[in-house]
């Protein structure tokens, strides 16, 4: 396995492949249950958390959301990686703070609660892109603190 900054950026391009995907699938699947459940994960996320706090928020959002896909491969694959997403949460949410995910996630949660698939996916694929962008940004300042 190559070091943890390679690793954590890897595991979001994972992310990038599956998750948009798993937001189409809830938007269409999600049972009234589930949507309410979906609806408590986002609310739970909130500025006051602490940084652990908030990522472990972050990981339920997206685990409640891939639950309501009803896809157990996705559940499987994206528990496997739920570590490495600890991880990268903490960088992007250190990084990028916690409005930027509950603006994103706002948006993945009113296009599944609107059962619009397209949009659903377009917001999480927006979400991990800027995950993605965030996670560079926190790796390259912690190089150049190294480096002074």
């Amino acid at each position: 396995m190559p070091d943890e900054p390679e690793r954590l950026r890897q595991s979001l391009e994972a992310r990038l492949a599956i998750e948009p995907e798993v937001a189409r699938l809830a938007a269409h699947r999600a049972t009234q249950a589930q949507l309410q459940e979906l609806r408590v994960a986002h609310e739970a996320l909130h500025p006051g958390l602490s940084l652990p706090e908030a990522v472990e928020a972050d990981v339920n959002f997206h685990r409640t959301l891939v639950r309501a896909s009803a896809n157990e491969v996705f559940c499987l694959v994206l528990e496997t990686l739920s570590d490495l997403g600890r991880a990268s949460r903490q960088a992007t949410i250190t990084q990028a703070g916690v409005q930027r995910a509950l603006r994103h996630h706002q948006s993945v949660l009113e296009a599944v609660l609107n059962r619009d698939g397209a949009a659903a996916a377009r917001a999480m694929r927006h979400h991990i892109e800027m995950a993605l962008e965030d996670l560079q940004s926190h790796l390259e300042g912690q190089r150049n603190r190294v480096e002074r």
